[in-house]
């Protein structure tokens, strides 16, 4: 058992994270070999073959959810479809995408495919008061409003953990659903027009009793009923747009198919206006606009067409940490490893493409005192084993 694996199982650990600052220029990895078209985290997954929690649920073999940078105004579905994979979501020079662990390098191998990402994962998250936000005047209407807005004539489009089919709040008066349509990423069934995979549902099947999704966790319900709850089960717990139609994506959480979420509640919306809601966040990526989700999400986004996501609910919380470095000087930050802590743990460096960054990690034990590090990292390259002991 290698040294690190020993002292993450021993102690609640302080690892340490250490940069080194350079100037050298990173070369374009959208260009070049195989290799270089592959995001690290997707070598990673094909370089240590631990992929089997990013199987699709009730598929035999293993699919990983991709994003896809392609050539401009070219569509990568013939290609992708021709390794055994399906395309999600096409919009300027991306695409999402499940293909077959197995085909990933051939599909990197074409010319058409400029760079693969695997995709990120989110969480549910929420943080909102229908009061503390003044959605109450609105509603009534009160001054200096014309009148009240209710979300009448609007979409509302969730993307979470499902929804209560059942619940009192997501029906009309008459009894007929607020419900368009379900939408569920994680079981086999009918597939919604142009995705493959999950199983879809309309309004008339949810009414006719023959729609099984379920929310098992409750967070999709409890965002659903914020968003647009009609206060039928109690008025004192009416939501922001109780007179919305609802469209409800139940989500695997992979930020891929978050994306083909957002891209069918507008395709269902058709000609009106649309809000889909993302209580979700991520700690992977740069946070910054520059990732792939966050340019499709801009690129869906349009006149009537909203993405709105939670706020809030992580700023207090010490997972993020910055620094403006100067070439030639050491860097560092440290965190807490416990007990409970699996042994993989997966960090993500963000810095600006014109500039390069060497990597290394360090441990201390729970008194502080230093333990060992780790070789430092080039750009490009991985670490070749574990230190041992």
């Amino acid at each position: 058992m290698s040294r690190w694996k020993r002292i993450a199982r021993k102690n609640g650990l302080f690892l340490a994270i250490f940069v080194l600052a350079g100037t050298v220029l990173t070369a374009n990895l959208a260009e070049g070999g195989v290799r270089e078209k592959l995001s690290p985290r997707l070598r990673a997954v094909l370089q240590s073959a631990r992929a089997g929690s990013l199987a699709k649920q009730g598929q035999e073999r293993i699919l990983v959810p991709l994003f896809i940078r392609k050539q401009e105004g070219v569509s990568v579905r013939q290609a992708v479809e021709a390794v055994g994979g399906s395309v999600g979501t096409e919009i300027g020079e991306w695409a999402t995408a499940d293909v077959p662990l197995s085909s990933v390098t051939d599909l990197a191998g074409l010319e058409v495919v400029r760079y693969l990402e695997l995709s990120p994962t989110v969480e549910p998250c929420l943080d909102s008061s229908r009061v503390r936000t003044g959605a109450d005047r609105v509603q009534h209407g009160d001054p200096p409003l014309a009148r009240a807005y209710t979300g009448a004539g609007v979409v509302i489009g969730i993307v979470d953990t499902g929804i209560d089919i059942h619940h009192p709040d997501f029906k009309n008066a008459d009894g007929s659903s607020r419900i368009l349509a379900i939408w569920d990423q994680t079981v086999p069934g009918k597939f919604p027009s142009g995705f493959f995979y999950g199983g879809e549902w309309t309004r008339q099947e949810i009414e006719s009793s023959l729609c099984n999704e379920k929310d098992t966790d409750g967070h999709g319900t409890h965002v659903a009923g914020i968003a647009a709850g009609n206060g039928s089960a109690n008025a004192r717990y009416t939501g922001i747009a109780p007179g919305a139609d609802l469209v409800i994506v139940k989500t695997d959480f992979s930020l891929s198919h978050v994306v083909d979420a957002v891209n069918y509640i507008f395709q269902k919306a058709g000609n009106r206006p649309a809000v889909a809601n993302l209580s979700l966040s991520s700690q992977q990526g740069p946070h910054d606009d520059s990732s792939t989700p966050e340019k499709m999400l801009d690129q869906l986004v349009q006149a009537g067409k909203v993405v709105v996501a939670a706020a809030s609910n992580e700023g207090n919380r010490t997972i993020h940490a910055g620094f403006e470095v100067s070439a030639g000087k050491v860097y560092g930050t440290k965190f807490a490893v416990h007990s409970t802590t699996p042994e993989a743990i997966e960090l993500d460096v963000w810095y600006p493409s014109t500039g390069s960054l060497d990597f290394a990690i360090g441990a201390l034990d729970a008194s502080g005192a230093w333990l060992d590090q780790s070789v430092w990292v080039t750009p490009g390259q991985s670490s070749p084993t574990q230190p041992s002991g």
